[in-house]
């Protein structure tokens, strides 16, 4: 019966939002307020657990005494509140940054830069001379769509409706990806209500 329920609330839901495709009503802002609303509800109870699991129990049990720093660097977040000591928020803030920001940049700079690098320049030597030269030309192209300090008309013009182009041809099929996954997920939801009402 709860997955039923279930099944009925997320069917309706998925049915409101998609109702914006029609026109911004009512019904859409309620479903993203309660999707919003039920992200954020389910994202503190499970910080809540998180901290009581992870921290204070053992903080408790003395065998992870040290955790007792993040919990004060996350207690300093509550400062910001308060006018008077509002700058103790800024501590945890940079601390969190800086760890961010520094393993972004080793994330993107190892993975996204140079092993997109590597890859375009492997489909050059190794493998099908073609499909390094699609690649290549791929690439370029595409960089070329995304420069602004130079009038795009000319010879400059047609290389970037080719990114364009290449830009399209490769974002296409990933939101059909998306839509689909979308689509079976909603199928599943049907298929849930057809079992509970006996169809």
């Amino acid at each position: 019966m709860a997955d039923a329920l279930t099944a009925w609330i997320v069917l309706a839901l998925w049915f409101m939002v998609a109702s914006w495709t029609y026109k911004d009503n009512p019904l859409f802002k309620i479903a993203t307020v309660a999707a919003v609303a039920g992200g954020a509800a389910n994202g503190v109870l499970v910080n809540i657990d998180n901290i009581y699991l992870k921290a204070l129990i053992p903080i408790m049990d003395g065998t992870k005494i040290w955790l007792i720093i993040p919990i004060i660097i996350g207690v300093m977040f509550v400062f910001v509140f308060n006018p008077r000591y509002k700058w103790l928020a800024r501590i945890p803030t940079i601390f969190l940054m800086g760890i961010s920001i520094g393993a972004m940049i080793t994330g993107v700079m190892s993975a996204q830069i140079i092993g997109q690098i590597a890859d375009t320049a492997s489909s050059l030597t190794g493998g099908n001379l073609l499909n390094g030269l699609i690649v290549l030309i791929a690439v370029v192209t595409a960089i070329l769509y995304f420069t602004y300090s130079k009038e795009q008309t000319g010879v400059l013009g047609n290389l970037t409706t080719l990114g364009r182009y290449f830009l399209m041809a490769s974002i296409g099929p990933y939101w059909a990806g998306e839509l689909a996954f979308h689509m079976s997920f909603g199928i599943k939801f049907v298929q849930i209500i057809i079992d509970a009402i006996g169809l």
